[in-house]
């Protein structure tokens, strides 16, 4: 199984969450599910500070399996990333990848949990 798959497999499980808001004075209700990464990059634009597809461009560029090879390839896997896989997990995950970027900050990444360089 893909890696892609198995992150889609889990938005799958736990998308069905929605909200919802009554508006009683015109007899409507107004559902909404959880944002996807590319609903956010949509929604907030390309401004950096704003983009949350930048944690998507983190894990295609840097994310790989044991042995080295990117784990994560490919126009189709970004956007079953972007579209089908819940964004708090590729956040996270870029968020931990970007902890390493500074050599100082890999200490502060293995106290959370990620691994160190391996040889």
């Amino acid at each position: 199984m893909r890696a892609v798959d198995k992150l889609i497999a889990h938005w799958a499980a736990t998308r069905l969450k929605r909200w919802r808001f009554k508006l009683p004075d015109i007899d409507l209700t107004v559902y909404w599910g959880p944002w996807t990464l590319g609903e956010k990059d949509q929604v907030f634009g390309t401004d950096p500070r704003l983009r949350q597809r930048t944690f998507l461009d983190i894990v295609m560029v840097k994310a790989q399996d044991g042995e080295g090879k990117p784990l994560f390839q490919g126009d189709v896997e970004r956007d079953e990333l972007a579209s089908m896989v819940d964004p708090a997990v590729v956040e996270r995950l870029g968020h931990k990848i970007m902890a390493c970027l500074d050599a100082d900050l890999v200490a502060a990444a293995d106290e959370e949990g990620a691994e160190g360089p391996k040889a």
